[in-house]
């Protein structure tokens, strides 16, 4: 966990609801504005870094956990934005979470720094939505996946996953 982290995690409740709203302006901010510059430059797709490519995932939970829920990525001009909701995880349960290359369960390597994804902090109903900046912008050429993890002290245990599919 990063200093800033557990600075979040002892923030009031007001201020941190505060900073995770900004957050995800910024992610929506900056997906406006890979859409508009993709739109300008005549939009399209393709794997050669012109235009936009939008993914998306149902992650479905694993065996014995009932975490589920949507991965949305938009990715243009060097970065991509991924915003993940999930559902049914316990209540102020902290998930770390990744953008995989590769086909689903084959352990493939993050896509960009762990540190460009925010933690998923549930919230009391169960639910959470984050909002993620990569500094790599994801391919349509190549398989990418999400995998949700139990905690940052157990990373190799999976609770929900699912296919980003373009």
């Amino acid at each position: 966990m990063t200093v800033a982290g557990t600075a979040d995690a002892m923030a009031p409740h007001g201020i941190q609801r505060n900073r995770e709203k900004a957050q995800m302006k910024r992610g929506m901010v900056i997906a406006l504005a890979l859409v508009s510059a993709a739109c300008a430059s005549g939009g399209g797709g393709g794997g050669s870094g012109e235009g936009i490519v939008d993914f998306s995932a149902q992650l479905a939970p694993t065996s014995g956990y009932q975490v589920r829920g949507t991965a949305n990525a938009v990715a243009s001009l060097g970065r991509t934005v991924v915003t993940l909701q999930i559902e049914s995880a316990a209540p102020g349960a902290t998930h770390p979470w990744h953008v995989h290359q590769g086909r689903r369960g084959s352990n493939g390597p993050v896509v960009g720094s762990g540190a460009d994804y925010p933690a998923i902090s549930v919230e009391g109903d169960g639910k959470k939505r984050v909002v993620a900046t990569i500094g790599t912008q994801l391919d349509d050429d190549t398989e990418y996946f999400v995998n949700v993890h139990l905690s940052s002290q157990q990373m190799g245990v999976i609770v929900s996953c699912g296919a980003l599919v373009d």
